[in-house]
């Protein structure tokens, strides 16, 4: 007899193990199976086969890796699947890794457009140190570099909206969502595993969004394309280089 197809995908669940609803309760390694007809984000089991598209749809504060098989109804960026179970847990360390390391990918945005302001590359390293070291000094000194980099990006936003009139209204735009990215890290830290995937998804389209829209404002449509483009790319960037971090994780936890 042939076993039945398994699908490897990623999903998040509550602390109690069960699902948004609580309608669902997960042990992990054990099959859930669900009756009747299934409709996408409406009834079924629910996941993501690629992990960052499942940083875009959290709905719990762990997050794990999953299997599913049986009847499957396929989505855009996720689908749901008349079985599921739940087989490996994803440390929070990796998702808010993950976060700086985007944060980190998009610095050189704000680099180049303010080489004299450090705030942003502060709160980088400050993020860095509490990573390695979750001391009260580094809690500390991170948060206050996270509310200086927060005044930043809130000045870089102001700036790119009034220069949407302007030449460099893209690039204004985009420096200004790299300090947000910067910012967003750092504060996902303290937030936990939830608040790590949402910056991260941020850190990554967000400023070429911003840089796209206040180009297309300035009726630069080459801009905008050009912006379009790099948000493109760095996705691509992001899903490489988390299937890095997890492939990475999985081997390390493996006896």
């Amino acid at each position: 007899m042939t076993p039945p197809k398994v699908t490897k995908c990623f999903r998040w669940v509550t602390a109690k193990h069960t699902s948004q609803h609580g309608d669902v309760k997960w042990v992990p390694g054990e099959w859930v199976k669900q009756k009747g007809e299934l409709i996408l984000c409406g009834k079924g089991l629910h996941a993501c086969l690629d992990p960052r598209d499942s940083l875009n749809q959290v709905w719990g504060t762990e997050w794990w890796a999953a299997e599913a098989r049986g009847t499957v109804l396929k989505g855009d960026d996720n689908f749901c699947a008349s079985e599921m179970r739940i087989v490996r847990r994803i440390p929070d360390a990796l998702i808010r890794r993950f976060a700086l390391d985007c944060a980190e990918h998009v610095y050189p945005i704000w680099e180049k457009a303010y080489p004299k302001d450090s705030r942003v590359r502060t709160s980088l390293d400050a993020t860095k140190a509490y990573l390695d070291d979750p001391s009260p000094e580094n809690d500390e000194a991170m948060t206050g570099a996270a509310v200086a980099v927060g005044a930043a990006w809130a000045a870089g936003a102001a700036w790119a909206a009034w220069a949407a009139g302007a030449a460099g209204a893209a690039w204004d735009a985009g420096a200004a969502w790299a300090a947000g990215a910067a910012w967003a890290a750092g504060a996902a830290v303290a937030a936990g595993a939830a608040g790590a995937a949402v910056a991260a998804w941020d850190a990554g389209a967000a400023w070429a969004a911003g840089a796209a829209w206040a180009a297309g404002a300035a009726g630069d449509a080459g801009a905008a394309g050009a912006a379009w483009a790099a948000g493109v790319a760095e996705e691509k960037w992001q899903k490489q280089h988390l299937k890095e971090l997890l492939k990475e994780a999985f081997e390390e936890a493996s006896p």
